[in-house]
């Protein structure tokens, strides 16, 4: 059988894109604030680039989706 990857289970909800600020990062997921509204985003490193480095204050823009748990989530993640 297959293993499942995260992307398997992530579904766009918006492709509407956002801008914000890392707050947090612990090596496979971490948390963004939104600039607009300051709402907490929870995102998994496989909707980071490789070429990009989450650190904390990094200033980002993102699309929402859900989430494995139907839960929204920062989606689609690239540097502004």
């Amino acid at each position: 059988m297959e293993e499942k990857k995260e992307d398997d289970f992530l579904e766009d909800v918006s492709l509407e894109r956002h801008t914000g600020t890392i707050r947090s990062w612990r090596g496979s997921y971490g948390f963004l604030r939104e600039d607009i509204g300051g709402k907490d985003y929870f995102f998994h490193e496989s909707q980071v680039p490789n070429d990009i480095t989450p650190v904390r204050d990094l200033q980002v823009s993102f699309t929402i989706g859900m989430g494995t748990n139907n839960r929204e989530q920062a989606m689609n993640i690239r540097l502004v």
